[in-house]
């Protein structure tokens, strides 16, 4: 009678493992579905251009999930010999999921923030570079080219802050609660501004730079007219000299000893004023080969200066100047190619988005 009686207590425990066991097994499909490397799935999804509807199917993955372990089993159940409570095990896998989806709409929510930030440190930086004051005609023309660059930033930008939009509106539609942090929405309504803003700002720095490209235009003018005036004067006391060479065998030594300063002031001076003239002046009107033969003669000048002048220093600045006409006959087959009659208007839009 024992024996049968072990016996039957040891089917009984049999029976009520089995049936904790099967109980178990009816949490596998969801708890397999939970079981994610999150740090690994976090990673693969973090490039800004991962699309939205990636992680709305896995969202619905991991709230399926849920749902199936709230209706995988009763909430206790009697084995035959034990009556198992599957409240924490419902628990712990809803916990998990909710766990997953949080991770998922917080690394949306870091998107976001990186974007408005990226934008707004971006319209602010473009905005002081095109709104900066120009000190000569080279700087109008780099303001000029960061106008243009920054109208196309800005328009990528513009892009960037409607993808940031579209994921803040996910996240909303999940009830995500920072959402509503009030330090975000100060951000993102900052963010959303500033490319609607960069349209006054860009229209304000073309009418800017416009105006400082004409002043700068006129100053030069007369820096060349003033210069001119100068070279007529220093022209007629060289002339001067040589007039009464016949007078006295003394002044006519200075005269020739004077000569290679005022060649030398001639053609620096005259070449500070027209190679910025030739370079960011008015093309129109411009005759390459004036430009080539002038610069040929004053690098030949040059050329002979720097080794004839009695002073160290003379001889330095003539052959600094050599050197730099050197470099400015490198650009002679552009000079040429751009003052060609055969130029159209198209060719000019070709040029001005080089």
């Amino acid at each position: 009678m024992l024996l049968r009686a072990r016996k039957r207590v040891a089917a009984v425990v049999a029976m009520g493992i089995d049936r904790a066991l099967e109980v178990a097994s009816m949490f596998d499909d969801a708890a397999q579905a939970l079981d994610v490397d999150m740090a690994g799935l976090l990673a693969e999804l973090q490039p800004m251009s991962t699309p939205l509807d990636q992680y709305a199917a896995l969202i619905a993955k991991i709230r399926a999930a849920q749902q199936a372990v709230r209706y995988a089993a009763p909430t206790e159940v009697w084995t035959g010999l034990l009556l198992v409570d599957t409240s924490p095990l419902k628990t712990s896998l809803g916990a998990r999921a909710d766990h997953m989806v949080e991770a998922l709409l917080n690394q949306l929510l870091s998107k976001s923030v990186e974007a408005y930030q990226h934008i707004c440190a971006r319209c602010e930086a473009i905005s002081n570079e095109v709104m900066a004051v120009a000190q000569d005609t080279p700087g109008v023309l780099g303001i000029k080219e960061k106008l243009g660059s920054g109208e196309a930033e800005v328009e990528q930008l513009k892009g960037m802050a409607n993808a940031a939009k579209d994921r803040d509106m996910f996240r909303l539609a999940y009830r995500h609660a920072e959402s509503l942090d009030q330090s975000f929405a100060q951000l993102a309504f900052d963010a959303q501004n500033w490319p609607r803003d960069m349209l006054l700002v860009f229209s304000t720095a073309w009418e800017k730079v416009e105006a400082e490209y004409t002043h700068f235009q006129g100053a030069l003018k007369r820096k060349r007219e003033t210069l001119r005036k100068e070279l007529k004067e220093v022209a007629v006391l060289v002339e001067a000299y040589k007039d009464v060479v016949d007078a006295s065998e003394l002044v006519g030594e200075l005269a020739k000893e004077l000569e290679p300063y005022a060649s030398l002031w001639q053609v620096v001076s005259e070449y500070a004023l027209r190679s910025e003239d030739w370079l960011y002046g008015n093309m129109q009107g411009l005759n390459p080969e004036e430009v080539e033969e002038l610069t040929g003669e004053w690098y030949k000048r040059m050329q002979r200066l720097a080794k004839s002048m009695q002073l160290a220093e003379h001889r330095r600045l003539a052959e600094e100047s050599r050197v730099k006409l050197e470099g400015f006959k490198a650009l002679l087959p552009i000079i040429s190619a751009v003052c060609n009659p055969g130029m159209r208007g198209r060719h000019w839009d070709a040029l001005s988005k080089v």
